[in-house]
């Protein structure tokens, strides 16, 4: 039987914890899983898909990230104190701003319609399955100061591999002869009282 295996790529496995730059496929609404471990089950959430572009190596892995809005008090996120809360609001928000995707309050159809096709950075993790995922809420622009770069490796410390720590700082020695530093005294020892009692 003939094959297609000459035109094929071969696999190049799990992309290490790196700075990589995404593409948005969608954003959709969704609900957290009646059976779900994580989470509260049937609160709102939203599932934004991605598209590795760089580092090219990778360009084409798919990564997606969870974004739960609703809470146990207001599943369905329709208390404004619900979107104000830190987690997935505010990791969601950085998303879309990072992002340049426009928002509004009025419709969650029109940012997620507008965050398809934008391109956003983010720091990768390798999970316990050896599976690439987004590392915690940290979406960034390409230009952003604390961006480790495209395809630059992070440690995990979460600093980038290879990054240099600052030398510990030597002690000054005094190198001229004539000036050395006075010994220390040591403390007077004091003398036991007596007791002159007769």
């Amino acid at each position: 039987m003939k094959t297609g295996i000459m035109a094929t790529e071969e696999s190049v496995g799990a992309m290490p914890p790196q700075g990589a730059k995404l593409v948005i496929k969608a954003i959709e609404r969704s609900k957290v899983a009646a059976d779900s471990q994580f989470g509260t089950p049937g609160a709102l959430q939203y599932i934004a898909t991605f598209t590795v572009v760089e580092p090219k190596k990778y360009a084409g892995t798919e990564l997606r990230k969870y974004f739960e809005i609703g809470t146990a008090d207001d599943p369905r996120g329709k208390a404004e104190e619900t979107w104000q809360r830190p987690g997935g609001p505010s990791h969601l928000k950085r998303l879309l701003v990072r992002s340049a995707t426009p928002i509004t309050d009025d419709d969650d159809e029109v940012w997620m319609e507008a965050a398809a096709g934008q391109t956003v950075c983010v720091h990768t993790t390798v999970n316990a399955r050896g599976f690439a995922n987004i590392k915690g809420g940290e979406f960034f622009r390409e230009t952003d100061e604390d961006f480790v770069g495209i395809g630059v490796k992070i440690a995990t410390d979460g600093a980038a591999a290879g990054a240099k720590k600052p030398a510990p700082k030597k002690p000054v020695v005094d190198d001229d002869e004539d000036e050395a530093p006075a010994p220390k005294k040591a403390p007077a020892k004091k003398k036991p009282v007596e007791d002159d009692e007769d």
